[in-house]
């Protein structure tokens, strides 16, 4: 039982320190400019969508005017 005892304990250490490690890559601390880019883009995105020729254009559209609203306020 003192054999096994120790390979839970290293077993464990190992799945909370993956846990933790994983938790502070994932977690993404985002700026208020992020966030304002992130909803005008994709709400410009969704308005240009149906009045673009392509995709890419519709994209590029919706990118230039969530920069702009976001950083002239």
């Amino acid at each position: 039982m003192k054999d096994i005892k120790g390979y839970i304990i290293i077993g464990l250490s190992i799945i909370i320190g993956s846990i933790i490690i994983s938790y502070t890559i994932h977690n993404n601390n985002y700026t208020a400019l992020d966030l304002c880019y992130k909803d005008v883009y994709a709400a410009e995105l969704e308005s240009a969508k149906e009045s673009r020729d392509t995709l890419i254009k519709a994209k590029e559209y919706a990118a230039k005017e969530a920069m702009y609203e976001c950083t002239n306020q």
